[in-house]
């Protein structure tokens, strides 16, 4: 049985491991789609890793081993994908399902040999894996879905259209996880898409207010209808209750998304927003990290000690604005 400190070294390297092989792919693949998808599962990997690591700070106060155990390196991915080239989008959506797939059987049988006080976190990581297999299968039947991840040029009309685009994107995706929230299976699940409801919508509001300073009475007062929903997934059919893992796993798809996006805008930010834009991507990469610590704070917390957002903020959220600007005329 490997000591705790072990324990958590193997789960953290475990997901740097497939942070660092979606990101050579990613590299390596001609497929702009499939290319942007491995990179948000990269972001994904990233964010579990960092909150792992926030965990084992809690759990321990012994240093970690500076090293994995030697079946870590691989034990997420199997080794065929090493020698496929020019992933194909379908091809990437598959491997972050077999990827998922053995690394929640590794999870449980890291559990199965751990110490009580890692069993528990190495059991949660295995249900968020599972969560993600579930998500990923949606996504591999949606018809639509290779155009969520393919980059999008500027359109005619440039940038300030771009940016209000942007807004409503953000806007619309705080509305939709708010929504969710009302099919939570429990408390802590529906505050946990409630906040980040919240913070889509300071994201949308961050942006409109660089817009306006910008570009002034030139900054377009509408969106274009596509862009509600830029950051959201229609085609996936969601379960009916939501429970904590899927809704961080949904969260997270949609969060890759959203850097993408962000991406898109700092690449193409005219001189005066650009640094602006850059910081906000930044932001943007940060917020996958905190989701993932932030559903741990709330898996583990008391109800009681769960704070919603308050109600004028979700009403807020919830109002109709970004419907009756994508509206034709």
């Amino acid at each position: 049985m490997a000591n705790l400190e072990q324990t958590l070294t193997n789960a953290i390297e475990a997901t740097r491991s497939a942070q660092r092989f979606y990101g050579l792919l990613s590299d390596s693949t001609h497929d702009a789609a499939a290319s942007s998808f491995l990179r948000s599962l990269s972001l994904r990997e990233g964010a579990h890793g960092q909150a792992v690591g926030v965990m084992a700070l809690e759990l321990t106060s012994q240093a970690l081993p500076p090293h994995a155990e030697h079946f870590i390196d691989g034990a997420r991915v199997d080794s065929s994908w090493r020698t496929v080239d020019n992933v194909s989008f379908v091809q990437a959506v598959q491997l972050g399902i077999d990827s998922s797939s053995h690394a929640a059987l590794m999870y449980e049988a890291l559990a199965d040999s751990s110490p009580p006080a890692a069993q528990e976190l190495l059991m949660v990581l295995a249900r968020q894996q599972e969560a993600h297999v579930a998500l990923l299968q949606m996504l591999s039947r949606a018809s639509k879905a290779r155009a969520r991840w393919q980059p999008r040029p500027l359109p005619e009309g440039g940038f300030p259209q771009v940016l209000r685009d942007a807004v409503m994107a953000e806007h619309a995706a705080a509305s939709h996880h708010a929504m969710l929230g009302r099919r939570a299976a429990d408390r802590s699940t529906r505050v946990f898409l409630q906040q980040l409801a919240a913070d889509e919508q300071k994201s949308s509001d961050a942006l409109d207010v660089m817009g306006l300073e910008a570009f002034d009475s030139a900054f377009p007062a509408r969106a274009r209808p596509h862009a509600a929903g830029a950051k959201l997934f229609a085609e996936v059919a969601l379960p009916p209750s939501l429970d904590l893992h899927m809704a961080l796993e949904y969260g997270l798809l949609a969060q890759g998304l959203g850097v993408l996006m962000a991406e898109q805008l700092a690449a193409q930010a005219p001189a005066p927003l650009a640094p602006q834009l850059q910081r906000f991507l930044e932001d943007q990469r940060e917020e996958a990290s905190t989701l993932a610590v932030r559903c741990d704070t709330y898996r583990r917390a008391a109800s009681a000690e769960v704070r919603s957002v308050p109600a004028h903020e979700l009403k807020y959220i919830l109002e109709g604005w970004w419907k009756r600007e994508s509206d034709p005329g």
